[in-house]
């Protein structure tokens, strides 16, 4: 029931991150690490995936990948800019059920992208969900820091980061680096480097979900049938039966 509600699985051994990630974006031998804390002090702010690939791939390609692979994550971006593509917005909706709701709204891509230039940025913006993520900035509420590192640095000490002086675009990943994104409430200097992830869990099947639905449809048929016979304490049996087409008849 963890995994089909979303809930996250805290970190533990600090040895080795790669070993306990649940979620990975792309495939190939080559490993990479992928944080984003929303650094709100609320618990489960700061999460882990990670991204496989073979030959060549930068940290905007990763990225890319892990945002489109998991339905409940999603980024507002640049266009291409003389500094490469600019990260503005981040979120994460808990449900996974691909309406995430934001006031002022803000609209995504099938790839769960919003991409925009810099005037349409509002620092303001919110999740309108209890218990989604969301934070946006550019000119009054802070800005998304980025932070690269390796596994083997971070696992032996979290605060073991570089902040990046080149972008995600121009960034070239190699077999166990890590990549990191906390954001910086009121443009402090220094900036907090990413905290002690949580890992996501993997998503939820969609047979997990169409389970969850019998199970909800069998309860509601069942209640109607009490009502119907005017029962309080015992209730007469609800027969299901399959069509030939394999839908439910009640």
């Amino acid at each position: 029931m963890l995994a089909l509600t979303g809930v996250f699985v805290s970190s533990a051994a600090r040895a080795d991150l790669f070993s306990n990630i649940q979620l990975w974006a792309g495939t190939g031998t080559n490993e990479a690490g992928f944080e984003i804390d929303w650094n709100n002090g609320a618990t489960n702010s700061a999460l882990l995936w990670g991204y496989r690939w073979n030959g060549t791939a930068t940290g905007e390609q990763m990225f890319d990948a892990i945002v489109a692979t998991d339905p409940r994550l999603y980024a507002e971006v640049s266009g291409p800019t003389d500094y490469g593509t600019e990260v503005f917005g981040l979120g994460f909706h808990q449900s996974g059920d691909q309406n995430f709701s934001l006031s002022p709204s803000l609209s995504f891509n099938s790839q769960h992208l919003a991409i925009v230039d810099a005037g349409s940025v509002e620092d303001s913006r919110a999740a309108v969900t209890s218990g989604d993520l969301w934070q946006e900035g550019w000119y009054t509420a802070g800005y998304w820091t980025y932070w690269n590192s390796t596994d083997s640095r971070v696992s032996a000490n979290q605060s073991d980061w570089d902040s990046s002086y080149g972008g995600m675009t121009s960034r070239v990943l190699e077999n166990g680096d890590m990549d990191g994104w906390s954001f910086d409430y009121g443009f402090n200097w220094p900036a907090s480097t990413p905290a002690a992830p949580s890992y996501v869990t993997a998503v939820p099947e969609p047979s997990a979900w169409a389970l969850l639905g019998m199970g909800g449809l069998f309860m509601v048929c069942l209640q109607i049938n009490r009502r119907s016979n005017g029962l309080t304490g015992t209730t007469s049996p609800v027969v299901i039966t399959r069509s030939s087409k394999g839908s439910a008849i009640l």
